[in-house]
């Protein structure tokens, strides 16, 4: 299968008005949500003369925040250049959705009024809408033998006749190539048990079961069993049951994760500046003073700055004395620090003026005397109080600690893609998915801010808001499928209390959830190829998956035990499994930017490996995903793998049921 592609083309134009010289443009392009983009630009230089050399091309994406470039063709990476007398191209591939720009230019002698044109040819290819390349028909036997079991019992002389349960639920006779059809598929079956199925070629049947029920009618009655084809593919990675053969595969499973931030408190601060806090004139000889008074409350810390500055262009620094007290048990006391010294700090202000700090003054009622003497006749003194206090009791926001991870891998409960095509999509709104673009989206919760990556990773940044502690934000993602299967999972993340020490580490539990059962083994090999008697399923001209044969080209059967009544019927029913609806040569070469997961050798097929043997044919390469230049060949478009299901023997004992359905084993 590959993702469906919508071509669209734009143009551009610019005229070179100089003889000799450089020129430059920009083509701006949106690449919408939900998709990828593969662009090719090729510029041209029109007209009889000039040639166009020196090319240049800087591709820069727009996040909100300004332009970023992405790629210069001069450097190489992201962007490819290709240059020639006339023009040159210009290829970037797995464009995620995001607004663009092409800055382009060059130089050389170009001619008066040469134009200049660049074409933009745009391969959108859409990460939910996916097509089957092809879908081969698949052959088997329903009588053969597997691993799984013995082959059918038909009495006799194999005189039993067969029978197939029609679309009306009727058992009927079946002639040479009766038709039956199925859910997802046609089956045409023979008198001899040889059949072939052909599927549909709905991408959506990827991963289900086509099941067909057939009897054998013999002297003694009646024996029933089953033939399922599992529908598979080698661009998905499909878990199967191992002990109901007839149920559907799980594609894609998605996971609950949980997740932590917080707001971080500390105590309350506010500042108080006071002009004219010290205000006086000191005159001559006889200098002056004046007194700022203020008060630290009760579980209360405070910080005071007192600017003094002057009229004049005098230095205040060396001739302005200050002296800080306290009120204690009724008097003014001079504060000073353990050296003997003053609690306040002096530094010299820009004019001439001086700064004074006293810092985490406790509680009580503080005055600050500033004096003067020296200056000159007739000089003015201002102050400016700031006081900054600290409240020890009173807590609010100060910073938030981010939740950081990844929805998709996040620890033991990660969740399984079944695809390296699987896309995950956001909630922004009720009901409302989006494919997060370049630069991710951001969704905006209940209590803070959501920005999560095409390939799960997210930052959760919480409202710098105390009510937000003990709440929960909660957001929903789901995970689509190539076959529109589509599953939801929930990230919670919890905004807990800061730690004692007042701040708190980044805390990623992961997905908490245990995987389910079902789906523990990845690659569950499946065992025994039943239905497949004497025919190689063809895989493509290249490579064939190979069944095993006599060398007279008859089925090999496996040997049975002697039965004690030779006209007894032991019936059997079967499972073929097809891999390979499409062909992932139709895919993309590159890895797809909006998608998430891994990639597996689209030949090897990790559900078979048991069972099919892949051989390249002499002089085409065996690896389907070899690099671009080297020869490709296309890898499997269908293969079947049968698993037998054993029924109940039919017996000539009346005490026992002949109808008796089958139960099923690997």
């Amino acid at each position: 299968m590959r993702a469906v592609v919508t071509e669209r083309v734009a143009s551009d134009g610019t005229s070179v008005l100089v003889n000799v010289g450089n020129f430059s443009d920009t083509f701006e392009f949106t690449v919408a949500s939900g998709t990828t983009t593969d662009a090719t630009f090729t510029v041209t230089a029109g007209g009889l003369v000039g040639v166009l050399n020196n090319p240049t091309a800087v591709l820069e994406v727009n996040t909100g925040a300004g332009w970023v470039r992405l790629g210069d063709a001069s450097t190489g990476g992201l962007l490819d250049l290709l240059g020639a007398a006339r023009g040159f191209t210009v290829t970037a591939e797995d464009l995620q959705a995001g607004d663009y720009r092409l800055t382009y230019g060059g130089g050389g002698t170009l001619g008066v009024g040469t134009e200049i044109n660049l074409t933009a040819e745009l391969a959108d290819a859409s990460l939910t809408e996916f097509e089957l390349v092809s879908a081969a028909p698949v052959t088997g036997n329903i009588f053969a033998a597997s691993e799984a079991g013995p082959a059918d019992e038909r009495g006799t002389g194999n005189a039993a006749v067969l029978q197939v349960l029609n679309e009306e639920g009727i058992y009927v006779a079946v002639p040479p190539g009766t038709q039956v059809l199925g859910e997802y598929g046609t089956l045409v079956i023979n008198p001899d048990g040889s059949f072939t199925y052909t599927p549909s070629g709905a991408v959506e049947s990827i991963g289900l079961v086509d099941s067909f029920q057939y009897q054998l009618i013999g002297p003694d009655g009646a024996s029933q069993a089953t033939l399922n084809i599992r529908l598979d593919s080698p661009d998905a990675d499909i878990v199967w049951d191992q002990t109901d053969l007839g149920a559907d595969g799980t594609t894609v499973v998605a996971t609950d994760d949980t997740d932590q931030a917080s707001v971080l408190l500390a105590p309350r601060v506010e500042t108080t500046t006071v002009n004219n806090a010290i205000d006086y004139t000191s005159i001559a000889a006889l200098g002056g003073s004046d007194t700022y008074r203020f008060n630290v409350a009760a579980d209360t810390t405070a910080d005071l700055t007192l600017n003094v500055t002057s009229n004049s262009l005098l230095n205040l620094l060396g001739q302005t004395n200050f002296t800080l007290q306290q009120y204690i048990n009724n008097r003014w006391v001079a504060l000073t620090g353990s050296s003997g010294g003053s609690l306040i700090e002096l530094a010299g202000l820009t004019g001439g003026g001086i700064q004074a700090q006293a810092e985490d003054l406790g509680p009580g009622s503080y005055r600050v005397v500033v004096s003067t003497g020296g200056l000159g006749v007739l000089t003015d003194i201002d102050g400016v109080a700031i006081i900054e206090r600290t409240y020890l009791n009173e807590f609010v926001p100060s910073d938030v600690v981010l939740a950081t991870g990844n929805v998709v891998d996040g620890g033991p409960g990660a969740d399984i893609l079944g695809s390296d095509s699987t896309v995950l999509r956001i909630e922004r709104q009720d009901g409302v998915f989006v494919a997060p673009g370049y630069g991710g989206v951001s969704i905006t919760g209940d209590y803070g801010v959501l920005t999560i990556q095409a390939n799960g990773d997210y930052v959760y940044r919480p409202f710098l808001n105390a009510a937000s502690l003990g709440q929960t934000d909660r957001f929903t993602y789901e995970l689509i499928h190539p076959n529109s299967d589509r599953v939801e999972a929930e990230l919670a993340i919890d905004i807990v209390a800061p730690t004692s020490g007042g701040s708190l580490a980044a805390i990623s539990t992961g997905d908490e959830a245990p995987a389910e059962a079902t789906v523990a083994t990845l690659h569950a090999d499946v065992v025994a190829l039943d239905g497949l008697v004497g025919a190689d399923v063809s895989i493509d001209d290249g490579l064939h998956a190979q069944m095993g044969r006599h060398g007279n080209g008859a089925a090999e059967l496996t040997a049975e035990p002697m039965t004690a009544d030779a006209t007894l019927l032991d019936l059997h029913g079967d499972t073929v499994v097809l891999a390979g609806l499409d062909d992932p040569q139709g895919a993309f070469d590159s890895e797809d930017l909006g998608s998430i997961g891994s990639y597996d050798d689209a030949v090897s097929l990790p559900a078979f490996e048991d069972v099919l043997e892949i051989e390249p044919q002499d002089d085409l390469p065996s690896d389907p995903s070899s690099p671009a230049g080297a020869a490709t060949v296309d890898h499997p478009d269908q293969s079947a793998e049968a698993i037998e299901i054993e029924a109940a023997v039919l017996i000539d004992n009346p005490l026992h049921d002949p109808w008796t359905n089958a139960v099923s084993h690997v």
